[in-house]
């Protein structure tokens, strides 16, 4: 890593645990090298958060005043991003219960509650999961029937924009595209599904049901990886599990974490990621629950890894133009197999399968109504 790369780490890691930054490594730094280490925060959606721990510096240290006037201006925008978001899942909840669907929230802005400052968390999509049988179909019916465009289907989620906000119906909670671990995870869900065991959280004043915190902290990670396998991830979604695991360690029952973990072939990879938290992101060991290795030989691969693909891997993407979505589709598959050689000893029950499964999900679209 360079010096740039280093500063950002400290200051991510400020705002997650407030651990104290090496102040003499921002003396001298010039107004090209904060706009670099602003645009690291920006690519790794850490902005807010990075952001205020810049603004937390000693006043001899901090960036030329046009960087701290953005800076600023960036946390307000995502108060009001965050306070947008809000509204519209309270105002989506209760259009969704009034019409009877049964739905629980996935990551977003139940992850938000877990920052120190849940407003300087870069807001993304609504995601919901319409568990009950039949709902899927009919959320998606609701919102054409009030007058919102589907803007894309695939086989397990439907996308529409309500007002400024992005709706994702989720038809599963998660899909691996291989039988074995659907089926482990449909045993799983059932029935926690059939005994209603949610749990609950206060949004903007709307009480919106999530997923148990043992299975929430497995969904979590298990998000991570399924990005990281295709196209990379950045820190944001990092930083989203780690804070659940530490908001919640007396909470989540460490066996039963195990048994789903262990079931979904996840122990492994969560292990090699929690290396990096600890020893890159200063995580403490206590939020994990799960024995550490000590097995740091994927720990740089993968922090390398998100520092260069950033948020869900666009960075990858960036200035790219592709004649047709097919030649898009091509340049997606050869980067992914390359990806595959290169990270697939990480996870190889879940990264080594993507090409295939990818490939298989493809054909399969050609189905979807």
């Amino acid at each position: 890593m360079d010096k740039i790369q280093d500063c950002f780490l400290q200051l991510l890691r400020w705002g997650l645990w407030k651990t104290p930054v090496r102040v003499e490594d921002f003396v001298g730094m010039n107004a090209t090298e904060w706009a670099l280490l602003c645009k690291i925060a920006y690519q790794q959606a850490c902005g807010g958060i990075v952001g205020d721990a810049i603004l937390s510096l000693p006043k001899e240290v901090l960036p030329p005043k046009a960087v701290v006037a953005r800076l600023m201006a960036l946390l307000y925008h995502l108060k009001q991003q965050n306070e947008i978001i809000e509204g519209r899942l309270k105002e989506i909840s209760q259009a969704y219960t009034e019409a009877g669907l049964s739905f629980l929230l996935l990551k977003g802005s139940g992850m938000a509650q877990n920052y120190p400052q849940p407003h300087l968390r870069a807001p993304g999509d609504i995601d919901l999961y319409l568990y009950k049988e039949g709902d899927y179909d009919r959320a998606n019916e609701w919102a054409v029937t009030h007058g919102y465009k589907i803007e894309y289907k695939v086989l397990y989620e439907a996308c529409y924009h309500y007002k400024e906000v992005s709706i994702e119906n989720h038809l599963f909670l998660t899909y691996f595209g291989r039988k074995k671990y659907d089926k482990a995870l449909q045993q799983i869900l059932t029935p926690i599904i059939e005994k209603r065991t949610f749990q609950k959280l206060n949004i903007a004043g709307a009480e919106i049901a999530v997923l148990p915190h043992t299975l929430n902290a497995v969904y979590l990670f298990q998000h991570i990886l399924h990005h990281f396998s295709y196209l990379g991830i950045g820190l944001r979604q990092y930083s989203d599990w780690l804070l659940f695991l530490h908001r919640y360690k007396e909470e989540i029952d460490k066996e039963q974490f195990l048994y789903y973990a262990k079931k979904l072939d996840l122990l492994r990879p969560m292990q090699h990621f929690a290396e990096v938290a600890i020893r890159y992101l200063g995580a403490p060991t206590d939020i994990f629950p799960f024995t550490l290795t000590g097995d740091s030989r994927y720990a740089l691969v993968i922090l390398k890894d998100c520092l260069k693909q950033g948020n869900f891997g666009f960075n990858e993407f960036q200035g790219k133009t592709f004649s047709s979505n097919f030649t898009r589709q091509c340049f997606f598959y050869r980067r992914m197999i390359k990806r595959m050689w290169r990270i697939g000893g990480i996870s190889p029950e879940h990264i080594v399968s993507k090409s295939w499964v990818s490939i298989l999900n493809q054909v399969k679209k050609l189905f979807i109504k």
